[in-house]
């Protein structure tokens, strides 16, 4: 196994040295289609971490008082919440329409997936941040589910290159 900051799921290396095959292509050739599937998922997984972390946040917020009263039932508390609902909420159909490109549009698959994997992890880390600043963003946060999505939604960010690279890829692929 690798070392990762996303302790929910194992990460591993393979390595092929010596292994006697015949290759059938190189680099990006030799798999059309699987790198965009891949951003796919990634963007997907981070949606759903996002979401899960804002459900858990807004239970959280409902629960836990401060001058006697929930901390949902603070204006700026609100505000927070709504705002993380408006990050994530519309990431959705890029991801869900991405996919789609990727199962039934090809042309279209390179650029859907390369601006979901972009978009859709930038804003689920903007949530995690939030969540975690709701929950306290304090030292407690690193044992609690809610820094496990955060990390989860690290890793997601990054694997497969930072949302930067795939603006550009999508900036290359629509001729700009």
């Amino acid at each position: 196994a690798v070392e990762s900051v996303d302790r929910t799921r194992r990460v591993h290396a393979l390595a092929f040295d010596g292994a006697p095959c015949e290759p059938l292509a190189h680099g990006a050739d030799a798999a059309p289609g699987v790198r965009d599937a891949a951003l796919v998922l990634c963007a997907a997984d981070a949606f759903g971490a996002a979401w899960s972390l804002l459900r858990t946040t807004i239970d959280y917020c409902g629960t836990r008082e401060q001058f006697d009263t929930p901390l949902t039932q603070f204006q700026a508390v609100k505000h927070q919440i709504a705002d993380c609902a408006l990050d994530v909420e519309p990431t959705r159909a890029l991801w869900w329409y991405a996919a789609h490109a990727v199962d039934q549009l090809p042309d279209e698959a390179p650029r859907a997936a390369a601006l979901a994997k972009a978009h859709v992890t930038d804003r689920a880390m903007q949530v995690a941040r939030e969540c975690v600043e709701l929950h306290g963003g304090i030292g407690f946060t690193w044992e609690c589910d809610v820094h496990m999505g955060f990390k989860r939604i690290q890793f997601d960010r990054a694997f497969l290159g930072a949302p930067e690279e795939h603006r550009l890829r999508f900036a290359e692929l629509s001729g700009w």
